[in-house]
């Protein structure tokens, strides 16, 4: 298997924002001319915004970075809701790292609070990737499948049109889980050759199970 690109990840830690904010109250403006200057944010949010508007929106800071093992790791968001925070990077280490070093940062130089519930982190990985093997082997009876689909459609259209993998999607209960929902899709890339192989795939994963599931998923279609 080939990485093509590691288009995102997103983490969002929730947790009921109140609970951690200091009773005393905490500079809004001063925090966010800190966090800025802290991480080098490109793009600050609006302090001036209404409650109204945070309650929908949040509080969005866009392009920073963070020190990581001597290397920087870039942010490409961070929000702050009324009930958690979220970090956009590359790749999940870097945003989990972040988010990490940020809810430390909050804590010990505004006085934000410890949690008081604990909090839930969820993943969201995505990327694109080329297989050796095709994703059509996971299914035993595939070219049974597409061959008899395929007959339909000659005989309808007067012309052969065969058929091949194109889609696996698969999502917990939300009866047993509720949102967000744990959904994992592996799907061809649009306007690519499907000789190629290459295929978007988001999942509920930190980066490095993402590309470790794909893995299997390629010596299982073998």
């Amino acid at each position: 298997m080939k990485i093509v690109a590691q288009e995102s990840a997103r983490i969002t830690v929730l947790f009921p924002l109140e609970e951690v904010v200091p009773l005393s109250g905490f500079n809004g403006l001063e925090a966010i001319n800190k966090i800025q200057q802290r991480y080098e944010f490109l793009k600050v949010p609006d302090p001036g915004v209404s409650r109204e508007e945070i309650a929908k929106t949040g509080y969005k800071f866009g392009t920073g970075q963070i020190q990581l093992n001597g290397t920087k790791g870039v942010i490409v968001q961070l929000g702050i809701f009324s009930d958690g925070i979220s970090a956009d990077a590359q790749d999940s280490e870097i945003a989990e790292k972040f988010l990490i070093d940020i809810i430390r940062y909050l804590q010990s130089d505004f006085s934000f609070r410890p949690f008081a519930t604990e909090p839930r982190w969820f993943f969201h990985n995505q990327m694109v990737v080329e297989f050796k093997n095709s994703p059509a082997g996971l299914i035993a009876s595939f070219g049974k499948i597409s061959d008899a689909i395929s007959k339909y459609l000659d005989r309808n259209y007067k012309t052969h049109v065969p058929m091949s993998f194109f889609r696996l999607d698969l999502q917990v209960d939300k009866n047993i889980v509720p949102e967000p929902a744990p959904k994992f899709i592996l799907e061809r890339r649009v306007g690519i050759a499907f000789e190629k192989e290459r295929y978007y795939s988001s999942a509920p994963l930190r980066t490095v199970d993402h590309i470790a599931l794909l893995e299997e998923i390629e010596k299982l279609a073998g």
